[in-house]
Order: C-alpha cells, then structure tokens, then sequence
C-alpha cells in the first residue's frame, strides 16, 4: 500500500502562511487594544480638560449624539453630517489624544491657505488656553521638540503635521501612524490617496475622515 510522503515545501509553506495568519491576527488585537485606549482618553479629555478657542468646554448637553462618536474606539471611523455640527473639533481632539499617546497624526485639510487660517484661529489658541495641552508642549519642549508652527506641533509624546491637500510635496517624507481628514469632500481626491501611503509600514494605520453630507 502506498502513502502520500508530505511535500517538506508544502509543509513549509502552509506553516508560514499559519504564522502570518496568527501575527496578524495579532496585530489587529494589539490595534484595537490601542484605539480603545486612546478613545477612553480622548473622552477624558473632551469632558476633562478641550477648551474651544473662545475658552468655553465641550457642550455635550446641547449636542447629546456627539458622546457616541467621541468614546468611539474604532479604528476607521468616517463621519458625514452637516456644517457646524462639532466634526472638526472632535478631529483636533482625537488629534491631540492620538499625539499624547505617542503617535504620528497626519492631518488634512482643503488648502495650505485653509490649514494656515485654521491652525491660527482654532488650533494654536486651543493649544494654549487648555491648561492640559500647555503641558504637551512643555513635556514635548523637554525632549528637545519645540517646533510650534502652523504646519507641525509637537505634542507630548507624539506630534501632529498639518496639511494642505491641494499641495502634494507635502505628502512626502514623513511616516504617520494615524490620518486625520477634515471635509474630505472638498479635497484633492489623487492626493488624497496618498495619506494612506504615509501609514504603509507602521503598526497602528488609525484612520479617521469627517465630511459635509451637502457637498458630497
């Protein structure tokens, strides 16, 4: 009677296809691990510590459904409402738990001229009104990190780079462990595809888009 002798190829070959399976199934474990944290402490910080640019905190009386999307812990999360609904604050705030954690946030928005605008009018005085997020930039000036400019902030562990979407040199040479797009509608949609590049390699590859449902 003959036997099938194992191929010790084949053998070889399925045993690493097992122990790819198995790191990957570690790995996305080790991801949702991750964002569940820092969504346990972007919630923190929204009802703890974000002040908006005029100094007021976060209304989540006035604005019930924004609880859910704030403690949100997942990893590609796509947000599509109308003008003025809170969307773009709850990026810089999930920008801001991201980069204390120590991650790399990639940050577009329509326009340089937009991004330049709106770091200086929301994010810079919201940086620095928040007694907390005044910390970041001293742990982060501790380290020997004391860029502080409308494109690049470092902050506590991490930083944020700010982007214009219509320029794109500026989705070159630098490696993001989570991407943030604000009105994702209005953007340059070849370039646009080029942040998820800026993950390629990196073991987290959060995601996190926000749009206007009337332009879409």
């Amino acid at each position: 009677m003959e036997t099938d002798t194992p191929n010790p190829k084949l053998t070889t070959a399925a045993q690493a296809l097992v122990n790819a399976e198995e790191q990957e199934i570690l790995t996305q474990a080790r991801r949702a691990e991750a964002m569940a944290k820092i969504a346990a402490f972007r919630w923190t910080l929204a009802t703890e510590h974000h002040l908006l640019e005029n100094g007021d905190h976060l209304d989540f009386e006035r604005w019930p459904f924004l609880k859910e999307i704030y403690q949100s812990d997942a990893m590609d999360l796509t947000l599509i409402g109308a003008t003025g609904d809170g969307k773009s604050c709850f990026l810089l705030c999930d920008a801001a738990a991201k980069a204390i954690c120590g991650l790399h946030v990639f940050y577009v928005v329509e326009s340089s001229t937009k991004r330049d605008k709106w770091v200086a009018s929301t994010v810079t005085p919201t940086f620095k009104i928040t007694p907390f997020y005044r910390q970041q930039i001293e742990i982060a000036a501790e380290r020997g990190a004391e860029v502080d400019s409308s494109r690049f902030k470092h902050f506590g562990a991490g930083h944020i780079n700010f982007i214009g979407c219509k320029s794109r040199d500026e989705f070159y040479t630098y490696r993001a462990d989570a991407v943030n797009i604000d009105e994702f509608q209005l953007c340059d949609q070849d370039n646009l595809k080029l942040a998820f590049h800026r993950m390629t390699g990196r073991p987290w590859r959060y995601m996190t888009r926000c749009g206007n449902a009337t332009e879409i």
